[in-house]
């Protein structure tokens, strides 16, 4: 028998394909697919003991984390923000508990999640 949610979700899947070949605003389609796949973003900024490890070993270890989509370098009280996408709370807590924290060159971790997005834009004032 045919599960209609399993349907439901390959057709939308297939059709969100279909629109990104269309060459349409990439950020836009990327959220929708993130909220219609029920996943979780969380921003977490973190702080590493440059004594203990260079630079370079946390920047290289970011990019084999599948659940970070951004990085960026902070100035100020944290080193760096990473843009988190997890399916739930319990893959967001076991990234934070045995990745994030468990890397030699982090010392601390702050989290915050979006509870209403007021306004989110791409477009510049030209």
């Amino acid at each position: 028998m045919l599960n209609p949610l399993n349907a439901a979700n390959s057709l939308l899947v297939f059709a969100l394909d279909a629109v990104k070949l269309q060459n349409l605003d990439m950020e836009k389609l990327d959220k929708l697919d993130r909220l219609i796949l029920g996943q979780l973003q969380a921003d977490a900024r973190a702080t590493y003991d440059q004594k203990l490890h260079p630079r370079d070993l946390f920047r290289a270890s970011v990019q084999t984390w599948p659940e970070v989509v951004e990085c960026d370098a902070l100035s100020g009280e944290m080193d760096y923000f990473l843009r988190v996408v997890v399916r739930d709370m319990g893959s967001y807590s076991n990234f934070v508990m045995t990745t994030l924290l468990k890397h030699p060159s982090v010392q601390d971790c702050k989290t915050s999640f979006v509870l209403d997005r007021i306004k989110a834009t791409t477009a510049l004032p030209l």
